[in-house]
């Protein structure tokens, strides 16, 4: 295929798709850089090679590719609003947070949202950044909401649950934990957790 058409950018990122799909990031991180090499402002090659460096978990040369398209967004005019660019935002964020720059993490996330409302992850990961920026009410709401969108969210109810305790509201933060070992599959606990919840508020 690129023997055939080696001057075109989008051929080259079709390879690299490929390549990504099978977790050969070396080889797809290649052909990605060949196809800016033919084409600097090609943006499924900045966020494929964005994305394999990311999955490879080569953090600081993702974090490179995403801003880049973030500073191309903005040197095109107003805030792109497209799904892609909500994906950017999104991996920055957790890259921020990750490296502890919460701020920053905290605006990407936002960022994301604003593009795409209903995405529970963004909003999961937001609540983590709320969480340790120690604004417990604000982590406590977004994790509900998360919950509330993808019933079988474990990882939000397992936030949930350390923010409810943070709060001191032990009870809402027993049913969160045992909705924790409802969807991992552990159903005994569950079930023990959920009848102590009944015991001590049964309104719950």
């Amino acid at each position: 295929m690129v023997v055939n058409d080696p001057a075109n950018p989008a051929t080259r990122v079709a390879l690299a798709g490929l390549y990504q799909r099978k977790k050969l990031y070396g080889p797809a991180i290649t052909q990605y850089q060949e196809a800016l090499k033919l084409d600097d402002q090609h943006r499924g090659a900045l966020i494929g090679m964005g994305m394999a460096y990311y999955e490879a978990g080569k953090t600081k040369e993702a974090q490179a590719a995403f801003e880049r398209i973030v500073e191309m967004s903005q040197d095109n005019g107003p805030r792109e609003q497209t799904a892609l660019v909500a994906g950017v935002h999104f991996f920055l964020g957790k890259i921020y947070a990750a490296n502890g720059d919460l701020p920053r993490a905290e605006i990407e996330l936002k960022l994301a949202l604003s593009v795409n409302r209903g995405d529970a992850d963004t909003i999961h990961e937001l609540a983590q950044v709320q969480a340790q920026l120690g604004r417990n009410e604000d982590a406590i709401q977004l994790y509900e909401v998360a919950v509330s969108m993808v019933p079988d969210y474990a990882e939000a109810y397992a936030g949930l649950a350390k923010a409810y305790a943070a709060a001191g509201r032990t009870a809402e933060a027993d049913y969160a934990a045992a909705m924790v070992d409802l969807w991992r599959g552990n159903y005994d606990m569950a079930i023990t957790r959920l009848n102590a919840v009944v015991r001590a508020k049964p309104e719950l």
